[in-house]
């Protein structure tokens, strides 16, 4: 994604700056959006506080940076493809244990870099637009319930899946409907995490649409 923003209208904005609003870009999926926030910035800030406030602003967006968003968007492709893979005879065990390994850094991800980027928008579309609150409060539940209880219930289900192929080596076929439960639960989190990231993205682009008139 290209982050060749046009500055002239901008030409006070210090290096330093235009590298944060370059990340913000990254975060929230177009230039045009980026533009925006900094107008937001700008119309919020008293004239003698400079590049200093508006610097500190998009600060907030370095947890956004592009390998966080990337990581993400990868572990959740890494447990989709373990997810897809077949089980072949004798291999439950480690069918398992990569899934399993999957899931734990989709955790990992969600409740490390992932968890910050996602209050930094929350913050940033409110302050956009406070209509808007009942939207957010709605994102932060979804948060709590997709990179808790829903990823948290994947995690058990393939740990006891685990236990039960350690013990069933000789009869695995068995665990047929174990295995099929198991998938379906993960494939569900796997969308639901997706759709949540598209949710914010959808709701920050309505914030200021709706600023500039252009929204509902």
């Amino acid at each position: 994604m290209s982050t060749n923003l046009d500055w002239n209208e901008h030409e006070h904005i210090s290096s330093q700056v235009q590298l944060e609003a370059a990340k913000l870009v990254e975060l929230v999926g177009t230039p045009e959006l980026a533009k925006q926030a900094i107008s937001a910035v700008e119309r919020n800030q008293p004239s003698s506080t400079g590049d200093s406030d508006l610097q500190d602003s998009l600060a907030r967006s370095r947890y956004a940076a592009a390998e966080v968003v990337a990581s993400l968007l990868k572990s959740l492709t890494d447990l989709e493809t373990c997810l897809a893979t077949p089980v072949f005879p004798g291999e439950l065990t480690q069918w398992v244990t990569n899934a399993l390994s999957a899931c734990e850094q989709v955790k990992a991800i969600q409740l490390g870099g992932m968890k910050k980027i996602h209050t930094d928008l929350y913050a940033i579309i409110l302050r956009e637009n406070l209509d808007l609150s009942a939207q957010v409060d709605k994102l932060r539940s979804a948060d709590i319930q997709i990179s808790h209880a829903n990823c948290d219930e994947v995690i058990s289900g393939l740990t006891r899946l685990l236990g039960l192929a350690e013990t069933a080596r000789q009869d695995e076929a068995k665990l047929a409907k174990v295995v099929a439960d198991v998938i379906k639960r993960a494939m569900e989190f796997v969308v639901a995490a997706r759709t949540q990231e598209t949710a914010i993205a959808a709701w920050m682009s309505e914030a200021f649409n709706r600023d500039l008139g252009s929204g509902d």
